[in-house]
């Protein structure tokens, strides 16, 4: 796991922070000044945490021939690698996280699809891996799950639709809100990085996040 814990306190001042729509977020017209302003600026603004956060993907993506970052994950011993985003609550990460992917990969995906190549899963409430699985089915479009469907079971649905729908980048933020114990994490975690088809996941949650393995 590549981590990056974010002790620095907020990304932007409380007055100017970005508050990044998590359902898309289209052009405003282009009279309003005010909305189009906001929408430029969450396209723009560069911090010093999206620079961190860059320079840890350089460690995990691959890169094209010409070095622009591409959204899938470098191999190591047949393994994908990860990278966990750790702060404080309301400090900044999840808009973080959103922005430097949109602005690098251009891929479509919000809270409730995935996109071209990257899912994303938000933890909102306490959660099971189960769970997750389950979330991550709905968001390539697999609704329905076997009534007496078991855990292993259920990671082994999530990663073959993901595949299917060809995602490279799994995103699950709020990740402290899982609550299995940490070493069924752990095994679903590396279950989603192992083998060939292995994803690269990007955690995002409070500093005790940090203690799950990838």
């Amino acid at each position: 796991m590549n981590d990056m814990n974010l002790e620095v306190g907020a990304l932007l001042d409380a007055d100017d922070q970005i508050d990044l729509p998590l359902e898309g977020d289209p052009r405003p017209a282009q009279e309003d000044t005010e909305a189009l302003s906001g929408w430029l600026l969450r396209r723009s603004y560069v911090s010093d945490w999206d620079n961190q956060f860059v320079a840890r993907l350089e460690v995990v993506l691959k890169r094209d021939k010409d070095g622009n970052l591409l959204p899938e994950g470098k191999a190591f011993r047949n393994e994908r690698k990860g990278v966990c985003v750790t702060a404080i609550s309301q400090d900044g990460k999840t808009t973080m996280v959103w922005q430097v992917l949109k602005r690098l990969f251009n891929d479509s995906f919000d809270e409730k699809k995935c996109g071209e190549r990257i899912a994303y899963c938000r933890l909102r409430h306490a959660a099971s891996v189960k769970s997750v699985c389950e979330d991550l089915c709905r968001s390539n479009g697999y609704p329905k799950f076997p009534s007496k469907m078991i855990r292993p079971e259920a990671d082994d649905l999530a990663a073959h639709r993901l595949r299917m729908a060809g995602i490279t980048i799994v995103v699950i933020d709020e990740v402290h809100n899982l609550n299995d114990p940490k070493a069924v994490i752990n095994i679903f975690l590396k279950t989603l990085v192992q083998d060939g088809g292995g994803f690269c996941i990007i955690l995002i949650g409070t500093p005790e996040s940090a203690e799950f393995d990838l």
